[in-house]
């Protein structure tokens, strides 16, 4: 997928933090190994920062930001999440209602990219087919680096990935681009969604609103146990 996809589709990231008014919200979680710049992105990002020396994320932190489309705003709530196996078991339960999952590693550390098919294997287990998935290589400022991005474009295709692209969040670089994107994909996505939803009995769109509809997402089976009293 490339930015042409989207042409004429005006996407602005809105930095003004005093306004939180929204029309829709997308959940996008950042997975992969630890240390391979999670929380970097997510606090560039989120605060325009950057630290050469994070603590480890402990279970799952997370951060919002807006984008105006098409005069809609859209909130994406950002989850980073921890990539310690002793959190494996907390982590799972926060791929529920995902839109959206950033798979990334230190294109500086092999190991972490030989990983992110262990890491896709279990977004697909726990999040369903339908989630998009943006392979993203971080630290794209270290030397000498360890994966080349034909390797990482091969991985993208071979496991069909919506996206992918390379980091810094130490120089700030494509880290706007990526969440830019995210949000033009998933509004796109959105958009095509909303249309289908019909309303038998007048053959018109639901009244419900977008944010509800949104935040549902691959959680339908259990919402329908839970009104037939199913217990199991």
């Amino acid at each position: 997928m490339s930015s042409s996809d989207y042409e004429g589709i005006d996407c602005e990231m809105i930095h003004d933090k005093t306004l939180t008014q929204h029309d829709c919200v997308f959940k996008i979680s950042i997975i992969g190994d630890t240390s391979v710049g999670k929380s970097c992105l997510l606090k560039r990002i989120t605060d325009n920062e950057f630290k050469e020396t994070y603590e480890l994320t402990i279970g799952v932190e997370f951060g919002s930001i807006l984008f105006k489309m098409q005069e809609k705003i859209l909130k994406l709530q950002i989850w980073d999440t921890a990539g310690q196996e002793n959190f494996k078991s907390i982590t799972k339960i926060f791929y529920r209602g995902t839109h959206c999952v950033f798979l990334a590693y230190d294109i500086s550390r092999e190991s972490t990219f030989e990983n992110a098919e262990k890491w896709l294997k279990e977004v697909r287990q726990n999040s369903g087919s339908d989630v998009i998935v943006f392979l993203v290589g971080t630290k794209a400022d270290v030397s000498p680096r360890a994966v080349t991005e034909e390797q990482a474009l091969e991985f993208k295709e071979k496991h069909n990935l919506h996206y992918f692209i390379e980091t810094s969040a130490k120089t700030n670089l494509n880290i706007e681009s990526l969440f830019t994107v995210a949000a033009q994909k998933l509004f796109v996505k959105y958009k095509a969604k909303i249309e289908n939803m019909v309303d038998e009995s007048e053959g018109k769109p639901q009244s419900a609103g977008p944010s509800k509809f949104l935040l549902d997402r691959g959680d339908k089976t259990e919402e329908k146990k839970k009104k037939s009293g199913c217990g199991c």
